[in-house]
This record gives structure tokens, sequence and C-alpha cells, in this order.
């Protein structure tokens, strides 16, 4: 049974590639024109979970090394 948990994780939750997320996260943040402020934090926060800055222990320096990566 726990092969079948662990096999269907794998499948069903892929581990995301938190540079990726977090440059998607920088570039498409902005308000749009329709949008209420409640709706933009609602979509920062859902966007935010992905980017796992919760883990960060050296945030200017993981800044860094996500900023080199943008250019």
């Amino acid at each position: 049974m726990d092969q079948i948990v662990a096999y269907m994780k794998v499948k069903f939750d892929p581990t995301r590639f938190v540079i990726k997320e977090r440059f998607k996260f920088w570039t498409t943040m902005q308000r749009r024109p329709e949008e209420s402020i409640q709706e933009l934090a609602a979509r920062i926060r859902q966007a935010a979970a992905k980017c796992d800055f919760a883990s960060t222990a050296d945030p200017l320096g993981e800044e860094l090394r996500t900023a080199k990566n943008y250019v």
C-alpha cells in the first residue's frame, strides 16, 4: 500500500522547480485593471504557495541567486 501511495504522490503532486515558480511570481504579479485589492491579494497568496518563500533562511542571498537567473 505504501508503494501505491508513493507512486500516486509522484504522479499527482509533482515537485516544482522553485526558481521557475518564483520567476513566474515576480513577472506576473501586477494588478489587472478590473481586479479588486482582495482579488489581487488572493491571487498573490495562491501564487506564493508554489514559491516556497517560507523555507528561505537567507532572503537576501536567495533573492540574489534568483535574480542572477533572470538575467
